[in-house]
């Protein structure tokens, strides 16, 4: 089910469109799904951001599907790369989707899927940092409190509700 539709610039340059949808992933065309991301709480119903240093900005921990893997097993291996947080795969559950266009002289190219999975934390290591250097710090966050560190608006409200949902 669509929810909003919401627009973001990617470092002041590409400027995108998202269509962000909740509801049963089974529907969608796997193959078109590029990233998976994960909203993973601890035991303090705390959620798990990671600060990209490239980018400037907080982000939810996830990252590109590579060939042969499935969305589960980038979600799982991704986020242990960008926090030390080793995910608990029975906890999974589908969140919502992000439909991503790019936008090119005011028309929409479609560049594919990211697919935004809720989950536990099983085992918190230390974090030193991600293979790509780029992730630089990892914090738990009250929901309450995302809004200091994630700047997506509706999708903090989305975010919030899912959870409320999950944990109850």
């Amino acid at each position: 089910m669509l929810r909003f539709s919401t627009t973001y610039s990617y470092k002041n340059t590409a400027k995108y469109k998202l269509y962000v949808h909740t509801g049963n992933f089974g529907q969608l065309k796997m193959k078109k799904a590029k990233q998976s991301y994960g909203i993973i709480l601890n035991n303090e119903n705390q959620i798990v951001l990671a600060y990209n240093s490239d980018s400037g900005f907080w982000i939810l921990p996830g990252g590109t599907i590579e060939q042969g893997e499935t969305p589960i097993q980038t979600l799982i291996r991704e986020v242990y790369e960008e926090t030390a947080v080793v995910v608990n795969e029975d906890s999974i559950k589908p969140a919502f989707y992000q439909e991503i266009y790019e936008m090119i002289d005011g028309k929409e190219k479609f560049e594919g899927l990211q697919l935004r999975y809720i989950g536990r934390a099983e085992k918190i290591d230390q974090f030193i940092s991600d293979p790509g250097g780029s992730m630089t710090e990892v914090k738990w966050v009250d929901i309450d409190k995302l809004d200091e560190y994630l700047k997506w608006g509706e999708t903090n409200k989305l975010i919030t509700q899912l959870v409320q949902e999950y944990i109850d």
